[in-house]
């Protein structure tokens, strides 16, 4: 299987579309290891439980869709996320950037079909 490349993001000039505003752009973050340079975002849910349903969402639809490894952590009702591109020298790719934006969107779903709140 050939690795695709991915063009790189980075926020020196690089302005994130409006849906994005959320998402802030951070360096470095060690991740295996290795310095990368993310794009990071916190959510805060209502509970712990709405917490894991949405890792699980994300899991089965839109990061399986990218075939992508975002590195998140969960505690209680906060999830945080860091989009960075292995393949990519751990740089902010476009394929960072899809994923955030469909991360976004199953956000606003979630948003609407409960009482989360958005940080």
């Amino acid at each position: 299987m050939t690795q695709k490349t991915h063009k790189t993001y980075y926020p020196e000039g690089t302005v994130l579309p409006k849906k994005l505003s959320h998402w802030v752009f951070v360096e470095p973050v060690l991740i295996l290891e290795n310095p990368h340079k993310v794009l990071y975002r916190s959510y805060q849910f209502s509970s712990f439980e709405q917490a894991l349903r949405f890792m699980s969402t994300a899991a089965d639809g839109p990061i399986a869709k990218f075939d992508h490894h975002p590195c998140w952590a969960n505690s209680y009702n906060r999830l945080q996320i860091w989009l960075s591109t292995t393949q990519s020298g751990g740089q902010v790719t476009e394929k960072d950037i899809e994923l955030a934006s469909a991360l976004e969107y199953l956000w606003e779903t979630f948003e609407k079909k409960s009482d989360l709140t958005l940080s």
